[in-house]
């Protein structure tokens, strides 16, 4: 059992959201946690927009883990390059391709 900071009932864990460093749990319930979201939502036309800007620039700095992240999602991930154990004939078609997309998007 958890507190929530907002509502102050106790619930059980499976009532909270894991914390996104992944110690521990939310402070806030999963129904105080979404009312606020989308309460911030209605008062803040413009969150949206600035969420989308800086997913963005994080996918801009980050294209090797959005490329990851896609092949996974799309089940097309063999390996993940990043894990021990990955034979060295994988990780150089890896890096061949990828040298191959950057050639392409130049």
């Amino acid at each position: 059992m958890k507190h929530c900071s907002s509502c102050q009932q106790d619930k059980p864990l499976s009532e909270f959201y894991p914390q996104a460093n992944g110690n521990g749990w939310q402070s806030k319930c999963r129904r105080c946690h979404n009312a606020a979201c989308a309460a911030r939502r209605r008062a803040d036309p413009t969150y949206r927009a600035r969420q989308y800007q800086a997913k963005q620039r994080w996918n801009q700095r980050n294209p090797a883990k959005v490329q990851i992240h896609l092949r996974r999602c799309l089940g097309r991930l063999i390996w993940d390059p990043r894990l021990p154990g990955v034979p060295e004939i994988c990780r150089e078609v890896e890096s061949a391709l990828w040298q191959l997309r950057e050639a392409i998007a130049a």
